[in-house]
């Protein structure tokens, strides 16, 4: 367990943040933030460092948001870190980072999918094959986009192949882990023509997917 012994405000650079000290580490947090879309669990806390501690007790935790006028404290399954773009001004709310999200294996052993030709704009009429892939996590990055095609695009000229790869379900949110999910391959007017079994996973800042080699050639994962 870890022991709250001092909590003293302080001004940086034009922020006012909070600094929290505990017996075996120090850090700071964002006065007056908050972090949206991020909360799994609500819960009553007397003071910022009784939320701390909570977060700290439960498994999935990363950071908190506390609204010192409620005595709200919310647990958060991400980070400023991992979507900069969820912490917004709260007046009445004091955000801190309490864990640093864990980098999983395929979050750092994963192969680039890069290529323009993968994009679902390209157009070509030489078709490509993913019949070589090798199976293995991969991104899409680059050219070929951030991540896979999310919904069936009724065309048989895009992405350079002749059966367009996308992704059938619901992208995970980082605290859902590896999920399961279909690739399916479009092919004159069948969204779903061939499919094969993929897994997935949001690693904070982008997805890595575990594919395979596709069941025919003329297949092509295709990214947007």
């Amino acid at each position: 367990m870890f022991a709250l012994t001092d909590l003293r405000g302080v001004f940086l650079y034009g922020v006012s943040i909070i600094a929290f000290t505990f017996s075996s580490s120090s850090f700071y947090s964002h006065y007056g933030s908050t972090l949206i879309n991020s909360t799994f669990k609500s819960l009553v806390a007397e003071n910022p460092g009784d939320c701390n501690l909570k977060c700290f007790d439960e498994e999935g935790c990363m950071s908190i948001n506390y609204d010192r006028e409620n005595k709200k404290c919310e647990l958060n399954n991400a980070t400023k870190e991992t979507h900069s773009t969820r912490l917004v001004r709260h007046a009445r709310s004091i955000y801190a980072t309490i864990k640093s999200p864990p980098v999983f294996p395929e979050c750092k052993n994963y192969k680039l999918l890069t290529d323009a030709s993968r994009h679902k704009s390209f157009y070509q009429d030489q078709q490509f094959c993913d019949w070589n892939l090798v199976p293995g996590w991969y991104r899409f990055s680059g050219e070929a986009g951030t991540m896979m095609m999310n919904e069936c695009l009724p065309k048989y000229d895009r992405c350079g192949g002749g059966y367009l790869g996308w992704m059938d379900g619901t992208l995970p949110l980082y605290a859902h882990g590896i999920v399961e999910r279909i690739a399916c391959f479009y092919r004159a007017g069948n969204c779903c023509a061939m499919m094969v079994n993929i897994r997935v996973r949001n690693c904070g800042c982008f997805y890595v997917y575990e594919l395979k080699k596709p069941p025919a050639c003329n297949l092509r994962y295709c990214g947007e």
